[in-house]
């Protein structure tokens, strides 16, 4: 979860994503809500608490949060992007080149389509 202070902008929809909650205060200090979550969590220990803020840090300890400051979480960041990652396995060749005559035959048939009908055609009653 990122805790941003003040209202999203018009591009927020576009922020986050499937394992990143981003949150706005509004009229409200980021750092309150931080604290909130903190003190709400009912497994303190599992949270990382990214923070430079002082009390936030402090609220995060106390509740025996793992803690890292902006510049070491960026630090992290950076070592984890320059480490080689898996290899993505090869795209199959039919993604980029489509199926072969064969292929599609093989799945006209599979699916009793019959091939010689145009594009768009269907059966009329």
């Amino acid at each position: 979860m990122v805790v941003f202070d003040g209202r999203p902008p018009e591009q927020a929809e576009q922020a986050g994503g499937e394992r990143i909650e981003v949150h706005y205060s509004g009229r409200r200090n980021a750092d309150e809500i931080i604290a909130e979550h903190i003190a709400a969590n009912t497994a303190p220990r599992r949270l990382t608490v990214v923070s430079t803020d002082r009390e936030i840090r402090r609220a995060a300890r106390r509740r025996r949060c793992k803690t890292q400051s902006s510049e070491e979480y960026a630090a992290a960041l950076i070592r984890a992007m320059d480490r080689p990652g898996k290899p993505r396995p090869a795209e199959p060749p039919e993604k980029r080149h489509g199926l072969t005559a064969e292929q599609t035959e093989a799945w006209l048939k599979e699916l009793q389509l019959d091939s010689e009908k145009g594009q768009g055609e269907e059966d009329l009653p």
